[in-house]
């Protein structure tokens, strides 16, 4: 852990923010569909939205592109927090192995040839 906090602290910052950013774009692709159900179908009425009046029909067709653009939006800020998460993961990685071909050079030649290569680095 500590390794992990020392050598990527920013990284993870970064990707806290993201995370913390997708919150309202995912608790909107939640609750849109409730509105959909109560409002769009169940109710016959038009409604005002930022006045302009749509029929009944207009406005679950509203809701819907609404609810297709959150959804899209949500796997974009999903995929690259992933993606994101892959590349600390890999360059962390990196990292520890060359610390640990680092501390393994370390050690006399004659060790080398004495142990096998599985018991210097193990995969």
């Amino acid at each position: 852990m500590k390794f992990i906090w020392a050598h990527s602290r920013r990284e993870q910052l970064i990707a806290l923010a993201l995370t913390l950013l997708s919150f309202p774009i995912l608790y909107l692709s939640l609750e849109l569909p409730k509105r959909i159900v109560n409002d769009a179908i169940s109710d016959a009425q038009p409604r005002n939205v930022f006045g302009v009046e749509f029929d009944p029909v207009g406005y679950l067709l509203l809701l819907s592109v609404a609810l297709l653009g959150l959804v899209i939006i949500n796997g974009l800020f999903k995929m690259r927090i992933n993606t994101y998460k892959g590349i600390i993961g890999e360059r962390l990685v990196r990292r520890l192995r060359y610390l640990l071909v680092d501390r393994v050079l370390r050690f006399p030649l004659a060790r080398f040839q004495r142990v096998s290569q599985g018991e210097i680095i193990a995969p």
